[in-house]
């Protein structure tokens, strides 16, 4: 999670069950990552950043389908990042991931 005077970097979900929702920036770990490349790689891709400071202290594990209906393969779910005050986020906008991850600051 990345937090900067009140505020919380957060993506908006495109597709899936939380479509519209805030989330964390995240996602999978590809075969032969470590979960420090997989978060260095899924914050890029999900936000256009660079981390340049990483410190994993935790992971949150959950298995989700990756095809969609018509059997595709479900790539980028992210409508972009922004900074959102903390003191603005109602928990009915936030997806279960980012609901727990606020829970535990």
């Amino acid at each position: 999670m990345v937090l900067r005077e009140g505020q919380v970097l957060l993506i908006r979900k495109a597709r899936g069950p939380y479509a519209g929702l805030w989330d964390l920036p995240g996602g999978g770990i590809e075969f032969g990552e470590s979960p420090e490349e997989a978060v260095l790689r899924e914050f890029q891709e999900e936000t256009g950043l660079a981390v340049v400071d990483l410190a994993l202290c935790g992971t949150y594990y959950r298995q989700l389908a990756r095809t969609l209906p018509g059997g595709e393969e479900e790539d980028l779910d992210s409508l972009g990042a922004c900074w959102v005050p903390l003191q603005s986020i109602a928990a009915a906008t936030l997806s279960p991931l980012a609901r727990e991850g606020l829970r535990l600051l």
